[in-house]
């Protein structure tokens, strides 16, 4: 979720990979002024299994407070009264020879207000550099991957 135009504040929640997809994890935390914040890792992740990612914010008493949520389960919460103008999801590597099997993000859905959860709407014009890969499946569901023959 980004916080901020210039992309220096954001809420993060994912799947992260290292030393050749041999240390799978979970990672939670915030972005500010540009610079990461962690909340927690959760290590032993199994690959090929399905989970459901959840950032919400909360009004409660005179705070808004994001709970970072995985399988319903919550990892951390924060107490922030910002707000985002945009809200992401795909795949971000930094590994220049790394290969990474497509990813499917699907039900992208947004709540506003404690309403209504709405599929996602207004698929923007993604950049993509090789070598990542992606594109939109649906109107709620995007694949990722990275290297040759992921998408």
């Amino acid at each position: 979720m980004i916080i901020t135009a210039d992309a220096k504040n954001w809420r993060e929640l994912g799947t992260g990979h290292q030393c050749n997809d041999s240390y799978r994890y979970w990672f939670w935390g915030y972005g500010s002024n540009g610079t990461w914040v962690p909340l927690g890792t959760q290590s032993g992740i199994t690959n090929g299994q399905w989970h459901f990612f959840k950032i919400e914010r909360v009004f409660e008493d005179t705070f808004n407070r994001y709970k970072f949520r995985i399988d319903g389960v919550i990892k951390a919460v924060m107490t922030s009264n910002a707000t985002g103008p945009s809200v992401e999801a795909g795949l971000e590597s930094y590994a220049d020879t790394a290969t990474v099997a497509g990813h499917n993000y699907t039900t992208l859905q947004y709540q506003k207000n404690n309403g209504s959860f709405f599929n996602w709407v207004g698929q923007d014009a993604s950049v993509v550099n090789p070598p990542l890969c992606g594109f939109w499946v649906a109107a709620i569901s995007w694949r990722a991957g990275e290297g040759a023959g992921q998408c």
